[in-house]
């Protein structure tokens, strides 16, 4: 594999399109100062990934752009594309050339092509492992590289090594299992967290249930105690009520008796005028007994009128009656809709945390793998 194309447009100080053929045994650029060859590295660089615009010499992103010069506008976007000879197979790729692309809008965003089809930042830097190209591999060496090569720390001169004995890819790989493990592990504490929440939620509703069953109980007994003393209360009222009728009854024959008395002695008023002072007599006697049945027959009525009125009384506290215990029904009824809720949500999650479980040891099977083949 070996670089073969090089295509730059609005990246910095080239405005313009320039493009560079690159044949084998091209391995430096060279020239006088000024003329471009920093921008050409970090055109390399920046076309595979590199993120730092401090590590291409700007302050932002937006400085790769070409700002304008005298005379010139400024490019509304950078875009870099280079070409990489394939035929030995060194890229994971079914193709005799690669071809990566990157575009920067001044809108801020970013998209990479391969191949002119879309694809990720990551999918990008795991296929250059291993390969010796990168942002930070040794295959690129700018003004100034060998010196920090020499001066750098054995742990960086190690990340060289790595890449150039090709365990880079491997190293990348472990990290990406570590993260991944340390994600599971917060997933399991959060999952653990839930689990516990909804066991002492279950608990409340196991609380709750059995309270329903015993308000279900109390209630059944409460609506036959009620049943059995409204039946009381009306088998009292139809017997006080059959008994004032009885005692209505007698005082109306009373009543006949007297005025048929009456009739009989004014029959006999002629026959009796001779003895007129007793007949007088005896019919203010009878007038008198007449007044008092009078007014008994007035004190039945007024029992009997109060006991229609406590008849009323005793039917709308019956309906009352009733109406409470349709409430209490219908909140024994919500109570069983909210338990059936709350056992079915609790079985959603304890679905869910054996999803998790699995996917914890599909994870840790995974991690083993890794570290066996790592090893």
């Amino acid at each position: 594999m070996f670089l073969k194309h090089l295509s730059i447009c609005g990246f910095k100080s080239f405005a313009d399109k320039v493009a560079f053929d690159f044949g084998p045994g091209i391995t430096c650029i060279v020239g006088p100062n000024g003329c471009g060859k920093s921008n050409l590295v970090d055109a390399f660089r920046w076309v595979l990934g590199e993120q730092s615009a401090k590590s291409l010499r700007g302050r932002q992103m937006l400085d790769m752009i070409f700002n304008g010069a005298e005379g010139r506008r400024s490019a509304g976007m950078a875009q870099i594309e280079v070409v990489f000879d394939n035929r030995d197979r060194t890229l994971p790729v079914d193709c005799d050339e690669v071809a990566v692309m990157r575009k920067l809008y001044r809108s801020g965003e970013s998209e990479y092509l391969l191949n002119k089809e879309p694809t990720r930042l990551r999918d990008l830097r795991e296929l250059f492992l291993d390969t010796g190209v990168g942002t930070e591999a040794y295959s690129v060496i700018e003004q100034g590289k060998i010196d920090a090569l020499l001066r750098a720390s054995p742990l960086e001169r190690r990340t060289l090594f790595d890449e150039a004995a090709g365990i880079s890819r491997y190293k990348a790989r472990r990290r990406e299992a570590e993260r991944r493990l340390e994600r599971t592990q917060q997933n399991l504490l959060r999952v653990g967290d839930i689990i516990e929440e909804v066991e002492r939620r279950l608990r409340s509703v196991k609380l709750q249930a059995g309270k329903a069953r015993s308000f279900q109980t109390y209630q059944t007994q409460l609506k036959e105690l009620r049943a059995r003393f409204s039946l009381a209360e009306y088998h009292r009222f139809t017997a006080a009520i059959s008994r004032q009728d009885e005692l209505v009854n007698a005082d109306a024959d009373r009543g006949l008796g007297l005025r048929t008395r009456i009739d009989r002695d004014e029959a006999h008023a002629v026959k009796l005028t001779t003895d007129a002072d007793r007949v007088t007599e005896s019919l203010s006697a009878t007038e008198n007994e007449l007044v008092r049945a009078t007014a008994e027959a007035s004190g039945l009525e007024e029992r009997i009128a109060a006991t229609q009125r406590r008849l009323a009384e005793q039917t709308e506290h019956l309906q009352r009656s009733h109406a409470r215990r349709d409430q209490h029904q219908a909140r024994i009824a919500e109570l069983t809709a909210e338990i059936t809720r709350l056992e079915q949500h609790t079985q959603t999650l304890e679905e869910k945390a054996r999803g998790q479980r699995e996917l914890i040891d599909r994870l840790s099977e995974e991690d083993r793998g890794l570290a066996r083949e790592l090893a």
